[in-house]
C-alpha cells in the first residue's frame, strides 16, 4: 500500500515538474528520487504541493461548478440554496407527486397511501423503487 503510494506521488511530482519546466523528464531521474529516500512526511508535502489547487489559479469570475457546488450556500459567488423541488413518481400506481428536497414530513401518495419519502435530518430519504427528477 505504502510502496503503491509512493509511485503515484512520485509519478505526480514528475509529471508537475516537467510541466513546470523543473527537470525530472526522463526515467532515469524517476528512479534517482526513489534513491534519495525520502521520509514519509516529506513524500506526503510533495503530494501535497503537487495537487493542491492554489486561489490564484481559479478564474474568481468564472469559478468551476464543483468549487461552488462544495462551497456553503451563502458563500458563493452567487447565493443559492441547496434544496429544490422534485416530482416523485409512485412505484405502485405511477401517480406523480411533487416533493422538496428536505421535507420535514413523511410524504405519502394519493392514490395508494404508498410512502414516498421519509425525513432525515437534512434531505428527505426517497423509498426504494421511486424515481425523480428535479424541477
Amino acid at each position: 500500500m505504502f510502496a503503491e503510494l509512493v509511485f503515484v506521488i512520485l509519478e505526480t511530482t514528475i509529471r508537475t515538474r516537467t510541466s513546470n519546466g523543473l527537470g525530472l523528464s526522463s526515467p532515469t531521474d524517476f528512479s534517482c528520487i526513489l534513491r534519495l529516500g525520502f521520509s514519509p512526511a516529506r513524500l506526503r508535502r510533495i503530494f501535497l504541493n503537487a495537487t493542491m489547487v492554489l486561489q490564484n489559479d481559479i478564474d474568481l469570475l468564472n469559478p468551476p461548478a464543483e468549487l461552488e457546488k462544495r462551497k456553503h450556500k451563502l458563500k458563493r459567488l452567487v447565493q443559492s440554496p441547496n434544496s429544490f423541488f422534485m416530482d416523485v413518481k409512485c412505484q405502485g400506481c405511477f401517480n406523480i407527486t411533487t416533493v422538496f428536497s428536505h421535507s420535514q414530513t413523511v410524504v405519502v401518495c394519493g392514490n395508494c397511501q404508498t410512502v414516498l419519502c421519509q425525513p432525515t435530518g437534512g434531505k428527505a430519504r426517497l423509498t426504494e423503487g421511486c424515481s425523480f427528477r428535479k424541477k
